[in-house]
């Protein structure tokens, strides 16, 4: 299990780590926690039927996933704290390069 939770009372938990499956290293920052969650729940008649599966990587496993998994094909988005999408990343890459953000 990546997720580490403190029981408080019988009714409370609160995360206080995400461990990467890969390197089992922290994915703790200054912020919070940062990670790529993997999740899937396998369908009806799948060899793995009705089974749900999760991972968490943490920023340099993530990275290194990309390079060799899927080069280039993730959708990157710059976000908001709250999550909310601003634009693609390239595009706000391209603004920096050009003095616009």
């Amino acid at each position: 299990m990546s997720l580490i939770y403190r029981e408080e009372t019988h009714t409370d938990r609160f995360m206080d780590d995400v461990i990467c499956n890969r390197c089992g290293e922290s994915c703790s920052t200054a912020s919070g926690f940062d990670s790529l969650k993997l999740h899937s729940t396998w369908g009806y008649g799948s060899g793995k039927d009705c089974q749900e599966w999760e991972s968490h990587l943490c920023e340099k496993c993530a990275d290194e996933l990309e390079k060799w998994l899927l080069p280039g094909k993730f959708d990157k988005w710059m976000c908001q704290v709250d999550g909310t999408r601003i634009c693609p990343l390239e595009e706000y890459e391209r603004g920096l390069k050009e003095e616009k953000w």
